[in-house]
């Protein structure tokens, strides 16, 4: 259901305009109401097109890894203790002790990887939050790839 969502946007946000455009007493407030819908479907479009984006970047010495138009961190590639694929379907990090000190950027049920840094690292996590993190879970689209490149 989450992969046909933005497809499914559009028509799921069109009959409570046309509702809207009935309720509402003022014109002027009924146009209002139907820039402030499209400008959030374009806003949802571009955080969707951007989630779906992972340009991480391995290029000689230096690692930049990128969620979307949220966050990225960039460290050195000799930072790197080991990379292990995760298991699709991983739990959120409160559930799985072991985990609770890296930082995610990924979601739950994501192909993810797990790297390990050999020294705690200052991490920017979600919404420019940053905290001292011994390792990090990243989305990738190939993640056997990515652990091979990244190694």
């Amino acid at each position: 259901m989450v992969q046909i969502l933005p497809y499914l946007l559009p028509f799921l946000i069109l009959p409570e305009m046309i509702a809207l455009d009935f309720l509402l007493p003022s014109l002027t407030v009924r146009i209002l109401s139907d820039v402030l819908h499209v400008a959030v479907l374009a806003g949802m479009f571009w955080l969707w097109l951007g989630a779906q984006r992972r340009p991480h970047c391995i290029e000689g010495n230096n690692v930049t890894l990128h969620r979307g138009c949220f966050t990225s961190f960039a460290f050195a590639r000799e930072e790197v203790q080991r990379a292990a694929e995760m298991a699709n379907g991983s739990k959120l990090p409160a559930e799985r002790s072991n985990e609770s000190s890296l930082v995610w950027l990924a979601l739950p049920g994501t192909p993810s990887v797990e790297i390990r840094f050999k020294r705690p690292l200052n991490v920017q996590a979600l919404f420019y939050s940053t905290r001292t993190a011994p390792g990090i879970i990243v989305a990738v689209d190939d993640p056997q790839g990515f652990c091979r490149a990244l190694l």
